[in-house]
């Protein structure tokens, strides 16, 4: 079985594709920057992302398409949560 469920994750996102791009643009800046916010027995980059967005500690958020200010614009943006 896979931790965490798929099914558990996309509930975190809106949508199984808010779900891909938002771990995958989490990895990138995890790899550029090499900070996290939680600590996970991986040094696989997209392992932490996905582990980060299911604790809710980075919240995925869709952006409307008819809100995108250029072509080039990401569909998803990130919110690190703050307690």
């Amino acid at each position: 079985m896979l931790y965490p469920p798929v099914n558990e994750l996309v509930k975190k996102a809106e949508t199984r594709y808010g779900l891909i791009i938002a771990a995958s643009k989490r990895a990138r800046e995890i790899i550029e920057t090499d900070k996290n916010v939680i600590s996970v027995d991986s040094s696989v980059a997209l392992t932490t992302a996905i582990n980060e967005i299911y604790d809710e500690k980075i919240i995925p958020h869709e952006i409307p398409e008819e809100n995108y200010a250029n072509e080039n614009e990401e569909a998803v943006e990130l919110t690190e949560y703050k307690e």
